[in-house]
């Protein structure tokens, strides 16, 4: 699995809204916007569960996950991966 770069890692922080992607296992999408939201470290992002229903419904049948998000200087990331409940 690929790391984020520093740059990435740094940043991700609380003050900014994050666009989360999830799908089904037929395929069908769901976005959501999203604020808590906290890198562990260059593998691990961890999303508070707040109330978000389906997309922990698409996260059981279907674990692939894209994050969406700009930094303060306007240059967007997209992060893909894997996403896991605990």
């Amino acid at each position: 699995m690929p790391s984020l770069p520093e740059e990435v890692m740094n940043s991700i922080t609380e003050d900014k809204l994050y666009t989360i992607a999830t799908s089904s296992k037929n395929s069908k999408p769901n976005v959501i916007y999203f604020k808590y939201v906290k890198c562990i470290d260059d593998k691990t992002i961890i999303l508070g569960d707040n109330k978000m229903s389906k997309t922990l419904e698409n996260i059981l049948e279907n674990p692939q996950i894209s994050i969406l998000f700009e930094d303060e200087y306007k240059r967007s990331y997209q992060i893909k991966g894997v996403a896991e409940y605990f």
